[in-house]
Parts: C-alpha cells; structure tokens; sequence
C-alpha cells in the first residue's frame, strides 16, 4: 500500500510512471511515459546516512529518474529552493515508503520523467532529516541554485522558520514531575461485576507535555508523589 501518494499523476515539471513498494508488492503504473525515454539516472534513498545517492541529476527532458529506497523510512516530496523543508503545494509526494532494516528484496522504488529542464527541489519529511541532515535532492541546479546551497539553505530552514515546540529539558522533567499534585478522590460503582468510576486531576498531577491539555498520553505518567498520594487514601469499598 502506497500511504499518502497524490492522485495527481502529472506534477510540477515531472510526471509519476511507476511507484513500487517492494517484495512481492504489485508495480503501480501511474501514467506512462509522455515522452521518449532518455537517459535513465538510478538514485538511492537512505542507506548508511540520511541521504539520496547521488544527491543532484542533470537530467533532459524525457529522462527517466528512478529512486530506490534502501533502508529505513523515507519520503520524496517536492519542495522550492527557497522553502527546502515544507511541502510544494500541488507538487509530488511519494509519503513515507519503508524499507527497515532492507527487509525488501527487491527494494521499494519510484519512477519519474522530467518533463522540463527548470531545477527541481525534493525533500525526505521524516522527522529531521531535511533540517538536521540535510537529506534534499535537486533535479538541474543552478550556479545561483545549487545542491550545495540548497543543503545549507535546509539547515539554516531548521533554525529559523521550522523552529516550533521546545522539548522540556530532562531538569524540567524531573521539576515537573516532582511538583505536588492535585488529588480529588474518585468516586464508583459497580454494576454486574463492572466498575464506573472517575477522578479529577490537577495539572501538576502529570509532567510537562502529558495528560491536560495534551494529545494522546502514556500510561504511568503520574509521578511517585502522585502515587503517593493515592494510598494515602487508602482503598476504596
């Protein structure tokens, strides 16, 4: 199953032949080739670093690019020269095609024509790769646009515009989760064997970025002191 491919089989500058998601995986013909095939560039995803080999092409129009996924995790997604690490809206998403531990024999691949000799910009959207690693590909740089300072351009993107939500820090962690909770003892009953109950919890009763007003949670993110609490209570009848 491809996650997250676009349904658009014609993007910017480039068109989406196949896309191939490993082992015994049936090859998706996403158009066919709109012009006489040219030269054929092989580029590999991930691998020993989180990188595409070679990291550039200079392609012709109707040349055939071919990215096989290696190892790990990765995604092929459009980007500008100026934005390296945010999506290019309208252009081509491959959504992450995983290949852990290269567990895919044969390994994952996508196939495209380029259809124009404008440079083109690519971008791997896991987790840090673009702004930590510098994981971006370029179709035809340029003198003024080159791989070399799209790389940098990325990088420098991550301490600037990407800059979002600060970790809490491991000092932070242990001040949080140290901080005496709020406890409002529950209330229950049981029908037929089956126990209802609640309880209401202060906001110091979890650490930083768990329980109120977070996304999701963790089981046993209440602190010791928490705990603590809790049997001083004592066990309700």
């Amino acid at each position: 199953m491809v996650n997250n491919v676009m349904t658009v089989i014609v993007t910017v500058d480039i068109t989406i032949i196949e896309i191939f998601m490993g082992n015994a995986a049936p090859t998706v013909t996403m158009a066919k080739a709109p012009l006489a095939t040219g030269v054929i560039h092989n580029v590999t995803v991930g691998g020993l670093n989180n990188e595409y080999v070679p990291n550039f092409v200079n392609a012709a129009i109707g040349d055939v690019i071919v990215f096989t996924f290696l190892e790990d995790n990765h995604t092929l997604t459009q980007s500008t020269f100026n934005t390296p690490c945010m999506e290019l809206p309208g252009g081509f998403d491959s959504g992450f095609i995983p290949n852990l531990n290269r567990a895919a024999i044969p390994p994952p691949t996508v196939k495209m024509q380029v259809t124009s000799t404008n440079p083109l910009f690519f971008y791997c959207k896991q987790e840090d790769h673009c702004v930590a690693d510098g994981m971006v590909f370029t179709i035809n740089p340029t003198a003024n646009m080159s791989e070399a300072a799209f790389i940098a351009r990325a990088k420098l993107f991550g301490t600037t515009t990407m800059t979002t939500v600060t970790k809490p820090t491991a000092t932070a962690m242990v001040s949080t989760m140290a901080a005496t909770p709020s406890i409002v003892a529950g209330t229950g009953t049981i029908v037929n064997g089956q126990c209802t109950c609640a309880c209401l919890c202060g906001t110091n009763a979890f650490p930083q970025f768990a329980g109120v007003g977070a996304f999701g949670g963790l089981s046993g993110m209440a602190p010791q002191s928490a705990l603590a609490a809790v049997a001083a209570m004592g066990t309700p009848t």
